[in-house]
């Protein structure tokens, strides 16, 4: 669980998806781009304890879909932010920027 005021990135969340921890988090700045309710996560109101509440009563009752966000979490992060992922996109900017010179 993230609900953070403030958050440009996120990269605790990610670290939770890659051991198939389920994340909660605030529906602002980057991390609403990774979590996606119900498959590997919920989003809830930045600010609202009674959203966060409503999220983590949520999950904790469906403990068997827990296990399927879990492992939804897990692919998503292996899948767009490992590192040979994000060195590829990389290696692509890179030769795109230094072909223009």
């Amino acid at each position: 669980m993230l609900p953070s005021k403030c958050e440009p990135f996120g990269i605790a969340p990610l670290e939770a998806m890659l051991f198939e921890v389920p994340c909660i988090v605030t529906d602002a700045w980057a991390m609403r781009e990774f979590v996606t309710p119900g498959i590997n996560g919920a989003l809830v109101e930045k600010g609202s304890v009674d959203s966060l509440v409503a999220a983590l009563l949520g999950l904790l009752r469906a403990t068997e879909e827990l296990v399927q966000m879990g492992k939804g979490g897990r692919e998503m992060m292996l899948k767009n932010y490992a590192w040979p992922t994000v060195v590829g996109k990389m290696r692509i900017a890179a030769s795109s920027a230094l072909s223009s010179f």
